[in-house]
C-alpha cells in the first residue's frame, strides 16, 4: 500500500506540473484523479487506524480487567498463603509444647491410692478405739481385784475389823 500511495503522489506531482506548464485539461483531469484516489487511500487508512484505536482501547480495558481479577485472585491467594504460614507456626509451637512436657499417665495413681490408703487407716483404727472406749472401764474394774492393788472398799474393810 505505500508503494502504491507514493505512486499516486508522483502522478499527482507530475500531472500537476504538466497541467501547470501546458496548460492542457487532460493533465488536470489527471491530478484531480490522483487528488482524489490519495484523498480516498487517506480516508481508508485513517478508518484503518481509528479502527485499531478501537481495537487497542478495546484491548486495555479487557486487559485492566483481567489485570483487577488477576491482582484479586493474587491478594486472595497471598492472604491464603499467610493464613496458611500462621496455621503452621501454631501446629509447630503447639507441636514442640507437647514433645517437650514430661509424657506421664494422664491421671496420677498415686494420689488416688494414697486417699483410699488413708481412708482404710481410719476405718481400721475407728473401730479399734470404740472397742477400747468400751472394754476399757470393764478392765479397770477388773484390773484391781486380780492384782492385789487396795482399792477404796478394800481398804475400808480392813480398817473397820
Amino acid at each position: 500500500m505505500n508503494k502504491d500511495f507514493e505512486d499516486l503522489l508522483a502522478q499527482y506531482k507530475s500531472n500537476y506540473v504538466q497541467f501547470l506548464s501546458t496548460g492542457n485539461t487532460a493533465y488536470k483531469t489527471a491530478y484531480e484523479n490522483a487528488q482524489d484516489a490519495i484523498e480516498n487511500a487517506i480516508q481508508k487508512r485513517q478508518a484503518e487506524i481509528e479502527e485499531q484505536k478501537h481495537d487497542m482501547k478495546h484491548f486495555a480495558k479487557s486487559y485492566e480487567e483481567g489485570n483487577n481479577e488477576l491482582s484479586d485472585i493474587y491478594d486472595s491467594a497471598s492472604g491464603l498463603f499467610q493464613n496458611a504460614q500462621t496455621i503452621e507456626d501454631t501446629y509447630r509451637a503447639a507441636k514442640e509444647r507437647y514433645e517437650s512436657q514430661e509424657q506421664g499417665p494422664a491421671i496420677d495413681i498415686s494420689t488416688g491410692y494414697a486417699f483410699l490408703f488413708r481412708f482404710g487407716l481410719i476405718l481400721i483404727i475407728l473401730p479399734i478405739i470404740f472397742l477400747v472406749w468400751y472394754w476399757v472401764p470393764s478392765i479397770q474394774a477388773l484390773l484391781p481385784a486380780q492384782t492385789g492393788v487396795p482399792t477404796m472398799s478394800s481398804v475400808s474393810q480392813t480398817t473397820s475389823v
